[in-house]
């Protein structure tokens, strides 16, 4: 599929072992990949697995072996380097694939394994210097007159005087600021400033949640492009010295800078533009020594085209799957080639077809400001689509009946499609997503959904989601979504046991992504809604599960399981956790008088911050735990009257 050059035909079965230090789907896609080579996998899991009685997690199933970290605690199993390298060593490895995330981009994790004879499937050290920390990157783009945003550096902010800091940026970069941590990505430790007098605080707030993503308080501050289209160029170099581009991606939809689906190749993109971006790209891959896969990442100004390089990732992309898709070409074949001494293929021969588009889905309410949502995932259909009706390619980490925890990243699966053209792939991703059902764990598919259908094609930059997808639509799906479960269970199933219908007494609708609701003499007319809701499974005798532009609903039939509406008001004065994780600030003390809205409680959740705010006005009465406690979903923090 790779078409790389390779010298060494024999099986690499019995020559070399791959420890995939990850988790998830793209620890399962690793492992699809390498089993095609022949190359034994060993997969590292928490200590929590090894303690259990229960099957291998999904993602591990394929590997060939499987070990153990002693603890469960992230900062102590896949984001430390001497627990990953010792692990590597013990279980006789002789290659480690990092993923993404996690220590992908860790320089001194490379040099640990060097020092213990495991080949890093990735960058050297060196270029992960170069290239890996984003200020290092701008240096280099700087030396080889690649255009970059103009910004400041802060190394430490201890050492800042806050006040001449705020003089320099609005006479050398001027309004609006973006803050970016310098050692990740991903949207953690990112803040866009409007306001100088807002400075110091978003600052603050970056840099913790930059400690907390990639153990670094590193920050620099560039000038905020508001129309820009995110676009990076998929670079693989080889040991010989041979770097080519595998053509671009369009990464602008985004949410809070996380991006949320990606298209390849860019639409409506000036093909001037493409060929100077992978001109500048080749460029910095050449002169960060590039081997291995990287991406460079640009933004394009809407209103001049003029271009900005802003980071390098010298590792896999999430998004490497479109690339695939459009070239035919298994990127993590190349990686575990390359990294093996084969040279790559001639530019010519790599030649880009039709249009992919990849979507996120992951387990967070975006109702509730996309909080993250965890629990047993107790129904999951994932969506396939025959090969007739549309080319679908699903990359998961998780199976019906697994639990799905606060611990990682909120990344479910990856949807991704394929077609000759743009409004083909379009099409058939939204077959899937509709097709597509998770329950008892909320998830943001009906989002991804609203977000297809806006595009006709639009162009969107960075900042179109966000201003242009508003939340009402979201809400206007779940109206539709209860009606038309409701519709569907009244004309229909109730009336196959009683022909001649009355208004039910009780009935209740039931969904992760939001609140139950109930009702009381229901008698609802049939509308046209009809026409779009499934009805995907029958639970038992008594549950029916329809589903309708991504919101699962499960029916309770009437009399049977009926809930009471109106729980105690006592839980209203006790402010809980609404998800795992650690508190960060309390802010708020006994006896405050806090207005509705006030945010009480920072919390950190899979590396994200997130607010807990007074739902009415209250006085603080009791405060129950103190910051740095870990948290489970549900937990009292806080108690108000």
């Amino acid at each position: 599929m790779s078409n790389v050059k390779n010298s060494n035909s024999e099986s690499l079965h019995n020559q070399h072992v791959l420890f995939v230090a990850n988790r998830g789907e793209i620890c399962r896609r690793i492992i699809k990949t390498a089993n095609s080579l022949g190359i034994k996998t060993i997969v590292p899991l928490l200590a929590d697995n090894k303690n259990t009685k229960k099957t291998l997690p999904y993602f591990a199933r394929e590997a060939t072996e499987v070990i153990y970290y002693k603890s469960n605690n992230p900062l102590e199993t896949y984001l430390s380097i001497e627990d990953t390298v010792a692990l590597a060593k013990q279980s006789n490895a002789t290659l480690l694939h990092p993923g993404y995330g996690f220590l992908s981009e860790n320089a001194d994790f490379v040099k640990a394994l060097t020092k213990e004879g495991i080949l890093f499937v990735g960058p050297t050290a060196e270029t992960m210097e170069r290239l890996g920390s984003k200020t290092n990157a701008k240096w280099l783009a700087k030396e080889q007159d690649v255009p970059i945003i103009p910004g400041l550096e802060l190394n430490d902010l201890n050492k800042i005087n806050i006040v001449e800091l705020k003089e320099d940026l609005i006479s050398k970069v001027g309004l609006p600021l973006i803050i970016k941590a310098a050692a990740g990505g991903g949207g953690r430790g990112m803040r866009v400033v409007k306001k100088i007098e807002d400075l110091e605080n978003l600052l603050a707030s970056a840099s913790e949640e930059s400690y907390r993503a990639f153990g670094s308080r590193q920050l620099f501050i560039e000038k905020y492009i508001e129309y820009g289209r995110h676009i990076e160029v998929q670079i693989i170099g080889d040991s010989k010295g041979n770097i080519i581009h595998l053509y671009e991606r369009d990464c602008s939809i985004q949410r809070k800078f996380q991006k949320v689906i990606e298209i390849a190749p860019a639409q409506n993109f000036k093909e001037d533009i493409k060929l100077k971006l992978y001109e500048s790209a080749i460029k910095l891959a050449k002169a960060g020594n590039l081997t291995n896969a990287g991406t460079f990442e640009f933004l394009v100004d809407t209103s001049t085209d003029q271009f900005f390089f802003i980071e390098s990732n010298p590792r896999l992309q999430v998004e490497h799957t479109i690339t695939e898709e459009i070239t035919g070409l298994d990127i993590v074949e190349l990686q575990l080639k390359v990294a093996l001494g084969a040279s790559l293929p001639e530019q010519s021969t790599i030649q880009c077809h039709g249009v992919s588009i990849q979507a996120r889905v992951c387990h967070e309410i975006p109702e509730k400001n996309f909080l993250p949502s965890t629990g047993k995932l107790e129904y999951y259909k994932r969506g396939d689509l025959p090969p007739s009706e549309g080319r679908i390619r699903v990359d998961l980490g998780y199976e019906e009946g697994e639990i799905i925890s606060g611990n990682f990243d909120s990344l479910l699966q990856k949807s991704i499609s394929y077609g000759n053209n743009f409004i083909i792939a379009k099409s058939n991703l939204l077959e899937h997503l509709n097709n597509l059902v998770v329950y008892n764990i909320g998830t943001n598919i009906s989002f991804l959904i609203s977000i297809l259908k806006e595009l006709e094609w639009k162009i969107p930059t960075t900042t179109w989601l966000e201003s242009n997808l508003l939340t009402e639509n979201i809400h206007d799906n779940k109206k539709v979504a209860l009606i038309s479960a409701l519709n569907q269970f009244i004309n229909t199933e109730l009336k196959k046991e009683r022909e001649s219908f009355l208004p039910s007494p009780k009935l209740s609708c039931e969904s992760p992504n939001f609140e139950s609701l109930h009702f009381e003499n229901v008698k609802i007319d049939k509308t046209n809604d009809n026409d779009h809701i499934k009805v995907v499974d029958v639970l038992g005798r008594e549950d029916i599960l329809c589903i309708y532009a991504g919101y699962p609903v499960i029916i309770k039939r009437p009399d049977i399981k009926f809930k009471e509406e109106n729980e105690s008001i006592s839980l209203d004065k006790k402010i809980t956790s609404p998800l795992p994780g650690t508190i960060l600030k309390i802010l708020v003390s006994v006896g405050d008088i806090v207005p509705k809205g006030k945010t009480l409680v920072k919390l950190d959740s899979m590396k994200t911050e997130h607010s807990i705010n007074a739902k009415f006005d209250c006085i603080v009465d009791k405060i129950c735990l103190e910051e740095g406690s870990k948290v489970n979903k549900g937990s009292v923090i806080l108690e108000v009257e």
